[in-house]
């Protein structure tokens, strides 16, 4: 036909339609802190007769914070989870479980919306051994701090004594001066203690162990944001500067005689700064 010999339009080759990308939700990290850990003192037992006996000594207290998968549709109520913080392995809904609902609460003051679907676990081996005694466990403080630090990703690395409640109130806990004598002999670390301690901490000395204030970097919290603060393992402003020259002062006295070393009036005066 005629047509064949006529000059033919250029048809422009068409790309096969492509799928669009799958664009998938941009999923939000509320953890800023997976792993902690404080010391704080701890009920513990000695001794291997079949008679039981229990003791104060210093032991750790971790934090592990994980996201909890959503209930399913299948399941009752489903969607996310809620913020929850759990103490001990046992999963104890008695004292410990209304401790952690009071951290919860105290948490929400900090910061409203607490991230759904975190799970905020704070045990330790120690703390399973201690709650086999049926003691009191005043380790409220330790593991606000080391919830927080889940949320605010600020490290802890400090000796905790005392509790907090809702409010943010940071006191001293049941036996507390037991508590004190139980921490045995330090090697520098901070030890955080409520303000109200500036009123015992003297009864150190009537013991004869002025060598306490040079084995512990002594800090008192007058609440629980000051507690965070001062617990923090990489302090900042006038803190990380007292903090060093304090070291710089215990490394220099060696093995000598506190009261001999703090009677030099260049040591006097260093401290006096700090």
């Amino acid at each position: 036909p005629v047509s064949a010999y006529e000059t033919k339009a250029a048809v422009a080759e068409v790309d096969p339609v492509k799928p669009a990308p799958e664009v998938f939700p941009e999923t939000k990290n509320d953890i800023l802190l997976e792993k902690a850990r404080v010391q704080t003192v701890l009920w513990q037992k000695v001794g291997k007769t079949d008679e039981e006996k229990w003791v104060l000594a210093q032991a750790p207290l971790e934090m592990t914070a994980t996201n909890v998968a959503p209930v399913g549709e299948g399941e009752k109520h489903p969607g996310q989870r809620p913020f929850s913080i759990v103490i001990g392995s046992n999963h104890d809904a008695g004292s410990l479980g209304q401790m952690g609902m009071v951290i919860r609460s105290l948490l929400a003051k900090q910061s409203p919306s607490l991230p759904a679907g975190v799970q905020i676990a704070i045990t330790s081996k120690e703390l399973d051994s201690a709650l086999a005694s049926k003691k009191r466990q005043s380790i409220s403080a330790a593991a606000a701090v080391l919830a927080s630090s889940a949320l605010s990703g600020r490290e802890p690395d400090a000796v905790i004594l005392g509790m907090v409640d809702e409010s943010g109130a940071f006191k001293l806990p049941t036996g507390f001066w037991d508590q004190l004598q139980a921490l045995g002999k330090g090697t520098g670390q901070r030890l955080v203690l409520p303000t109200e301690a500036a009123a015992i901490l003297p009864s150190m000395l009537a013991l004869e162990k002025p060598g306490f204030f040079m084995e512990y970097e002594v800090l008192l919290a007058a609440d629980f944001k000051q507690l965070v603060e001062l617990a923090a393992k990489t302090p900042e402003g006038p803190l990380a500067n007292a903090t060093k020259e304090f070291r710089l002062i215990r490394e220099r006295a060696g093995n000598q005689d506190v009261r001999q070393y703090i009677a030099n009036t260049f040591v006097k005066q260093r401290l006096g700064a700090v």
